[in-house]
């Protein structure tokens, strides 16, 4: 999250055109009381969305991403391990690109300046 922060700052004016969503993959943990505190702490117009695990799962595997539950010596009990990648949907919901993690601020914020298509030129 911190990471689209910054792109958000790279792309300038334009992220107000741009929302972010986090989806949760563990719902008894992050209630959607949660998600609005944790998602407050990031400066990027954003929703956290969460469900039942049958929901999550679904969309989880609609974009060919992974998780997994793994018991630890944690104070929760268990930690999740999940792909990293980051999706970039289109207005149509369609997914117009997929960033690896250690994809660069600027080949990202491009990406969604691509998406998001020309600036308009407005009279100030």
């Amino acid at each position: 999250m911190s990471k689209l922060s910054r792109v958000h700052k790279v792309i300038g004016s334009d992220s107000k055109n741009v929302v972010t969503l986090f989806i949760s993959l563990d719902p008894d943990r992050d209630t959607p009381a949660v998600l609005k505190s944790y998602l407050s702490y990031f400066h990027l117009n954003s929703i956290g969305l969460t469900g039942t695990k049958d929901q999550i799962d679904k969309v989880v595997n609609q974009y060919s991403a992974r998780y997994e539950i793994e018991q630890s010596d944690s104070a929760a009990g268990y930690h999740i391990n999940h792909s990293t990648d980051l999706y970039l949907l289109n207005k149509k919901g369609e997914v117009a690109r997929i960033f690896k993690y250690d994809e660069g601020l600027q080949t990202i914020a491009d990406g969604v300046r691509g998406v998001l298509g020309p600036r308009k030129e407005t009279d100030e």
